[in-house]
């Protein structure tokens, strides 16, 4: 269900881009591309459309910080003083490098029509790799972009 928590106004609401009423946009397909981002590892029911066996509840910190790797590593009773050496089992985004950091939050924020490289999946990427060596997006052209942003970052008096 497409609603949105407006903060600012304490209410939910739709989000822009659907109206109350009749709507086609609730009757599209979604696949393993929309559920990647908006829902952790879905557990899709290849070649389906709309069909899932298992769906967690919204996103976690796993998908950002590679966090069901480090639970399994500590199942085993591995234990690694985080004092003296780098635990490589769970990324923390905000201590790769900006390039990196960037992957992250593109993975799912950059708006655009993804082509996956061959032989990848959605779930491939992982923080701390690099997004382009599993995906393309392809971004809209709009007429006069370039002079729009010029003019948005010229100093002004």
């Amino acid at each position: 269900m497409p609603m949105t928590y407006y903060t600012q106004k304490q209410k939910w609401d739709f989000p822009p881009g659907f109206e109350e009423g009749f709507n086609t946009r609730f009757s599209r397909k979604i696949g393993l591309e929309c559920m990647s981002c908006h829902n952790s590892l879905p557990d899709f029911v290849k070649g389906s459309e709309n069909k899932f066996n298992a769906l967690p509840e919204g996103v976690s910190c796993e998908d950002v910080t590679t966090g069901k790797y480090s639970c399994e590593q500590r199942s085993t009773g591995a234990k690694i003083d985080t004092s003296k050496y780098i635990d490589y089992s769970i990324v923390n985004p905000g201590k790769l490098p900006i390039d990196r950091q960037f992957d992250v939050c593109q993975r799912c924020h950059l708006q655009g029509n993804t082509v996956l490289k061959e032989g990848k999946s959605f779930f491939d990427f992982k923080p701390g790799m690099k997004l382009s060596d599993y995906m393309t997006t392809f971004l809209p052209r709009y007429k006069n972009a370039m002079t729009n942003l010029l003019w948005l970052l010229m100093p002004t008096d």
